[in-house]
């Protein structure tokens, strides 16, 4: 996957990408102060515990127009599942009201925010043209913290270690 940000990169001058790990986001970025993210981290982790590792397909490209183009996520129970749990993990503690989310529409991004709107047509026809299919085997869940230099990984929790 960061081989194909990177092409984005390369080929359209798409970087912001680039700025995360490879990843699905499950929860859409909140801000949270030190205080809420510790008060989280236990229900985070009692989530992750009790979903077991789990394989998702990746096939073909996407996009939400003018600005994003995406790998997209085969349809999962699993990852609905978790996706699932961990809203309502974040319900508990007045974080998200899952009535306010847009629908999950799983994808890993590839080009995003730098992506001119008169890019878009080109960077999708582009990658589209690639036969681009992944297995993806889900072991393990993070969350992930700004810093200037982009998202990095904060803490991650092994799946279905209860």
């Amino acid at each position: 996957m960061t081989r194909l940000k990177q092409l984005a990169s390369d080929q359209f001058g798409c970087h912001h990408a680039l700025r995360s790990p490879a990843h699905i986001t499950v929860i859409p970025p909140i801000r949270l102060t030190a205080a809420k993210c510790d008060e989280l981290t236990p229900a985070i982790r009692q989530v992750a515990e009790r979903i077991q590792p789990f394989q998702v397909h990746l096939k073909g490209i996407n996009g939400f127009a003018p600005r994003v183009v995406y790998v997209d996520v085969q349809p999962c129970n699993q990852l609905d599942q978790l996706q699932e749990r961990l809203l309502a993990a974040f319900d508990l503690h007045d974080l998200i009201k899952n009535d306010s989310l847009n629908p999950f529409r799983p994808h890993v991004t590839l080009a995003f925010r730098d992506l001119l709107e008169d890019q878009y047509d080109a960077v999708l026809e582009f990658f589209c043209g690639m036969d681009i299919c992944f297995d993806w085997h889900v072991f393990r869940l993070s969350r992930l913290h700004y810093h200037m230099d982009g998202w990095k990984i904060d803490q991650s929790w092994t799946l279905g270690t209860s």
